[in-house]
């Protein structure tokens, strides 16, 4: 097969050029003749081609919404999410893939990069890649090369049920804090604008954070985010902010608010993970009796980094424990601060536990309880029944609890904890004086369902 190229030739002007590049630089004519052709055409402009610097390069936020995606890209790696680099089969495809994957794993390790098969799934981004992103945890797709047009697959993508959060500084004059996106949430015509376009696409709610005080003008700033909020269909979370004040008879979309010394203080500090449990046993008695709260996270890492790795904060408590807290915390929206391998090394029981576990209750009744020492509470979802519980002090807590929600001869599921804080799971028959006797360690808990 011959092919032929066709192309423009020189003018006067750039056969100069040319010639004087060929001269200076030593190189083929040919190659000088090319260089001319693609604009280069002095000694300055081909050094910064062959020998390009990073301050030559475009600035990257000349693109539309890079912003967005940095921001993105900052919230998932802070976030401890796992990340996906999908690239197409071709070369600046895998190139690509392979310079953003090597630059990533310099400071993150939840990574993964995925190319398509070129006969089976074709190009761009497929079904066959989502649904791969969906069974291995990943949250977060990076496409490199492809996805531009992906309308249909980013509709598939949310049919999969999983609904987005976007986190946001407050702002104002009173915050300096850096983490951005800034100055969107303090301004009317700003804000309503972001929450058009998040409506717009999908989005289920915000994270609003970094709140200043409680002067009138903070405290206007709630609820006029609240208000807009709910004329596009968000639900608004606060974090780093006053204890709610009503805000969940005034607006339907209040979700909750943090107003506690929440989980990200346990990675903070091993002091914070000494006193966990001591501090569960306060926040059903004083915070959560205000409203709801967004404490944040049950994990089941046993240490606080994405890997599990023996370094940092460590957990006190056990996985019973930590699945108990998503009882014991009322919070509309709970989260579950799963890192990757935990897919693979963390109980069956607990997993499943928290695909069940409901968000929203009819009904909760006081069991037992002093505060900071032990509590035991149970909560109504429809018809079930779940009963909570975690121990603070040192010694085992043992106590006989009356269970009038569960008939004679019922069978439910006991998850406890043994003296070694080893969790599990079994199916008990509950007697005709309607009664258990419970034995809870320190720093584990008990979980009581059908």
């Amino acid at each position: 097969m011959i092919s032929k190229w066709n192309y423009l030739p020189l003018t006067e002007k750039e056969k100069q050029a040319k010639e004087i590049l060929s001269r200076t630089l030593g190189l083929d004519p040919y190659i000088c003749e090319l260089l001319v052709l693609r604009g280069v055409t002095n000694e300055t402009d081909a050094k910064k081609f062959f020998r390009p610097q990073l301050s030559d390069l475009y600035d990257p936020f000349l693109l539309n919404d890079m912003d967005k995606a940095v921001n993105r890209l900052n919230k998932a790696m802070g976030s401890k999410e796992k990340i996906l680099i999908y690239g197409d089969y071709d070369v600046d495809g895998t190139t690509a893939v392979a310079l953003v994957y090597k630059f990533l794993q310099n400071f993150y390790s939840g990574l993964d990069c995925y190319i398509p098969d070129r006969y089976d799934e074709g190009y761009g981004i497929s079904i066959k890649g989502i649904d791969y992103a969906e069974e291995n945890g990943f949250s977060l797709i990076i496409a490199l090369d492809c996805g531009i047009k992906a309308i249909e697959k980013v509709e598939y993508a949310k049919s999969k049920g999983v609904a987005l959060y976007l986190w946001y500084n407050s702002n104002g004059y009173w915050n300096d804090a850096p983490q951005s996106p800034r100055g969107i949430m303090n301004t009317t015509i700003n804000r309503r604008k972001e929450m058009k376009w998040m409506q717009s696409i999908g989005i289920r709610g915000i994270k609003v954070d970094f709140f200043g005080g409680d002067k009138q003008m903070t405290m206007q700033l709630y609820e006029d985010i609240l208000s807009d909020a709910n004329e596009y269909g968000l639900l608004v979370i606060f974090h780093g902010c006053t204890l709610p004040r009503g805000w969940e008879r005034m607006y339907p979309n209040f979700a909750s608010s943090e107003a506690v010394l929440a989980s990200e203080n346990l990675h903070f500090s091993q002091g914070s993970c000494d006193n966990e449990a001591f501090n569960a046993t306060l926040h059903p008695f004083i915070r959560n009796t205000v409203g709801s709260m967004d404490f944040g996270g049950s994990a089941l890492n046993k240490y606080y980094n994405a890997d599990n790795a023996p370094r940092g904060s460590r957990r006190v408590t056990s996985d019973v424990y930590a699945l108990a807290t998503a009882v014991l915390f009322q919070s509309p929206v709970q989260h579950f601060a799963l890192a990757p391998n935990n897919l693979t090394d963390a109980p069956s029981w607990a997993i499943d536990f928290m695909k069940e576990v409901p968000t929203t209750w009819d009904e909760v009744r006081f069991i037992d309880g002093y505060p900071g020492k032990y509590v035991i509470l149970a909560r109504r979802h429809g018809d079930k029944w779940y009963i909570a519980g975690v121990n603070a002090q040192k010694e085992t807590l043992k106590l006989k609890v009356n269970l009038p929600m569960f008939s004679n001869g019922e069978k439910v599921r006991l998850f406890s904890d043994d003296k070694a804080l080893q969790g599990g799971v079994k199916q008990i028959e509950i007697g005709k004086k309607q009664e258990l006797q419970l034995a809870i360690p320190c720093n584990g808990g008990v979980l009581i369902t059908k």
